[in-house]
């Protein structure tokens, strides 16, 4: 439901009339960078969001109805700037500079200009916005980009509020009002508020880059072309490492026709790779709004989430008395039952497929298990103390640096080879199997249980079992910490 607050968000006040400069805001009231174009793209985009992402939902939901109060705003000084178009002219004299203006010809013929420059301010709007930009082009809905993927629609709106946030900035170029330049600067930096607000939605995404849900072939994926004659321009689009887990290296190709034509990669596999010609059904990437969230996906939220507990630790105080030591007592709490957690599912699930699966598996899979063992007495050294006491002190820096070192290890060494081994189905198939065990796993540490998965599904299921009636009964089940989205 809408309710209208007659009350502007920010205070508009405009010196005199300025048709010409009325024309030039138009851009921003019915321009395909404009307020009405934000607003409507935000608007639609949300609506995909409600049942998958509630908090995305109410984020761009949100963003869509300031768009809207910021119509408002730009659709006032528009109207103001042409005060004594809106009124006969009797009582123009009496409320602007219109009528002296006129008294002489050349006042006149000023006045005749200015009016020309939007003529639809006399025949169409009486004096007021109309839906259309700085050139009289109307509005349309090709200016609405929403493509019901996440990652890519939040990437579009970053777009459109770095365009409007140069249109502000270049129509701040074309008055001296000193009330419409402090009204711009407003809006110009809410532009850059939001801007702001979707970088954070973005990185939130457990999985944001490439956008969709198949990944990139690697054939074609890290390879730079020199497309130009001349002098190469070599930077970080182009050689070196990118964005992406270490030893993925960019591959710079000089001279394409006779590097690449004719060469291997250039070859259509289609055939060899695809027989059946079947559809993309699945990959091994997620759409972040979708129901399946393969394996690495899942663990990257999961590692995400820690990552943040483990931010939000070192703000909270270590000394002293009083609330400050409770809270720290109880974000540890919420650490351990999502560490337990993860360890009990990755030990069961996880690296039984790295063993299986990758070449030199094992090998990979008895490290991170050592690391998460060694994890696990850590952290049933900090369930047996409390906040304040040196040992849990010297215990959680100890658990910060290793978790650190483990996330760092999983995520650079170990998933790049899962990647190349594991089909996109097998990959979803796991991630399921892990969702659907995450929420009945053990919510302790339980140092002394054998890491075996035969093991885990009888002993760490009955243990799990034990954990969730002491935290009934301690109050402790109510501190759960956040869960990847459901498989």
């Amino acid at each position: 439901m809408f309710v209208h607050n007659k009350d502007l968000q920010f205070d508009v006040r405009v010196s005199q009339p300025d048709p010409r400069f009325a024309t030039l805001l138009q851009e921003q009231f019915g321009g395909e960078n404009g307020e009405l174009k934000a607003a409507m793209q935000y608007f639609t985009q949300a609506f995909t969001l409600r049942r998958k992402n509630p908090k995305m939902y109410d984020l761009f939901m949100d963003i869509a109805t300031e768009e809207f109060s910021h119509l408002e705003i730009v659709g006032s000084m528009i109207t103001m700037l042409l005060d004594g178009l809106n009124d006969d002219l009797k009582e123009a004299n009496e409320r602007c500079d219109w009528m002296p203006a006129i008294a002489t010809s050349d006042g006149r013929e000023q006045v005749i200009h200015q009016a020309a420059v939007s003529p639809l301010y006399f025949t169409l709007s009486g004096g007021g916005p109309d839906v259309v930009n700085s050139a009289g082009v109307p509005w349309s809905g090709t200016f609405v980009n929403a493509n019901g993927e996440p990652s890519v629609d939040i990437r579009s709106n970053l777009a459109a509020e770095s365009r409007a946030k140069i249109v502000y900035e270049y129509l701040k170029q074309f008055t001296d009002d000193p009330g419409v330049q402090d009204t711009l600067t407003f809006l110009m930096t809410r532009e850059v508020a939001h801007y702001q607000q979707f970088t954070a939605a973005l990185n939130d995404l457990p999985v944001n880059f490439p956008p969709g849900k198949l990944p990139g072939d690697d054939r074609f994926q890290n390879v730079a072309f020199n497309m130009s004659d001349g002098q190469s321009a070599r930077g970080p689009w182009n050689e070196g490492q990118g964005p992406w887990p270490e030893g993925m290296q960019w591959r710079y190709v000089e001279k394409p026709t006779e590097q690449w034509l004719g060469g291997e990669d250039s070859v259509n596999r289609g055939s060899e790779l695809n027989p059946e010609g079947g559809p993309a059904v699945s990959g091994s990437r997620t759409n972040s709004g979708d129901d399946v969230m393969d394996a690495l996906a899942f663990l990257r939220a999961d590692h995400e989430s820690v990552l943040g507990m483990l931010e939000a630790l070192d703000e909270v105080p270590h000394s002293g008395e009083g609330t400050g030591l409770g809270a720290r007592n109880d974000m540890v709490t919420t650490l351990v039952i999502a560490e337990s957690q993860h360890e009990a599912v990755e030990e069961q699930f996880f690296w039984p497929a790295v063993r299986r699966t990758v070449e030199g598996g094992d090998e990979l899979a008895d490290h991170g298990v050592a690391q998460e063992d060694a994890a696990k007495r850590i952290l049933q050294m900090l369930e047996d103390c409390e906040a304040g006491d040196p040992v849990f002190e010297q215990a959680l820096a100890r658990f910060i640096e290793a978790a650190r070192e483990h996330i760092e290890y999983e995520q650079h060494q170990v998933w790049p080879r899962v990647r190349e081994a594991m089909t996109a189905a097998d990959l979803e198939a796991l991630g399921e199997k892990m969702a659907q065990a995450k929420p009945m796993a053990p919510t302790r540490p339980h140092p002394q249980t054998p890491s075996d998965p035969t093991v885990l599904k009888t002993v760490g299921m009955a243990a799990a079992a034990v954990d969730k009636v002491r935290d009934k009964i301690s109050g402790r089940d109510e501190k759960k910490p956040p869960q990847a989205p459901p498989a």
